[in-house]
């Protein structure tokens, strides 16, 4: 598992809404968030995260992009992943924004 080894507390919810509320309850570091989603809002979902904490790093795994949008910044995100999963990828990016955060503390 990706942050087993790591020491950080996962939180999975199973809709978009459920996402934000946890998010806004706990302000993460990191937010992994499934373009699956029954009811995302990718847009909307990216725009909350932000305003609750513009420094949560955020990695969107099975990314279809909009109007050929290729970078994630075009999206307010910090990496888009595709699937195959690439997982050292996701952990590269999990622990660039752990550590980034660590240093803002």
């Amino acid at each position: 598992m990706l942050v087993s080894d790591k020491c950080a507390e996962v939180r999975e919810a199973a809709s978009a809404a459920r996402a934000l509320e946890l998010f806004r309850k706990h302000k993460f570091d990191f937010v992994i968030v499934d373009e699956g989603l029954p009811d995302l809002d990718r847009a909307r979902f990216l725009a909350c995260i932000r305003q609750g904490d513009p420094q949560a790093a955020v990695a969107l795994i099975g990314a279809k992009l909009d109007g050929g949008a290729s970078d994630p910044a075009d999206i307010r995100a910090d990496a888009l992943i595709g699937f195959p999963l690439d997982m050292d990828r996701l952990s590269m990016v999990f622990c660039k924004a752990v550590n980034g955060r660590k240093g803002r503390k």
